[in-house]
């Protein structure tokens, strides 16, 4: 009994306090652990993209393989915050419904289809005023076009043919002047569907 009650004084002051801080240390690795590998777990598991918080400006459907949307078909919606995210381009450009060389910023078409996994031979975009263009994407892609969000620095209002306006380099390459490539610059862009 009385080793008892010394094993006991020895835990409370001295030696038992180091074995008691290991123990605790040892403990709290533990479940330190246990903690990183569920979070790791359930990380691995959710492999969805962010789902848009804000307003949808814009749906990527059809050949989609990141959908951010758990109902319905597959899709990916982006909000605002979403394609200011992405990598800004500029395109510096004259075009026939402005006044002068216009500077447009925002995400190319390539890295918005990238960002929803979109694979596809063709695209049909949508307006907001139901107005379709099918593109083949092997033509339109390598001239580099951007959903331009801003026009001089200032976001594309719908008056003024925002929220996202697809702009090709017009004054970069002849063929962009004509009008099959004036007919694809669609403007109060909501939807793409990829084929």
């Amino acid at each position: 009994m009385r080793r008892d009650r010394a094993d006991k004084a020895e835990w409370r002051n001295g030696q038992g306090g180091a074995v008691r801080r290991l123990f605790i240390a040892g403990m709290a690795g533990m479940v330190g652990a246990l903690a990183v590998g569920a979070g790791l777990a359930r990380a691995a598991g959710d492999a969805r993209p962010a789902a848009p918080r804000g307003r949808v400006l814009l749906t990527v459907s059809g050949a989609v393989s990141r959908p951010n949307v758990a109902e319905g078909p597959p899709r990916h919606q982006f909000d605002a915050e979403m394609i200011d995210a992405l990598p800004v381009r500029t395109v510096r450009t004259h075009t026939p419904w402005h006044k002068g060389l216009v500077e447009f910023t925002g995400p190319s078409l390539a890295d918005v289809l990238d960002a929803a996994g979109a694979r596809g031979q063709m695209a049909q975009m949508t307006a907001i005023n139901d107005y379709q263009v099918r593109m083949p994407l092997a033509e339109v892609l390598p001239h580099r076009p951007i959903l331009a969000r801003r026009a001089n620095g200032v976001v594309l209002a719908v008056r003024d043919k925002g929220p996202l306006f697809l702009i090709f380099p017009y004054d970069d390459v002849a063929e962009l002047r004509t009008d099959v490539y004036q007919s694809r610059s669609i403007w109060q862009l909501k939807d793409i569907e990829v084929r």
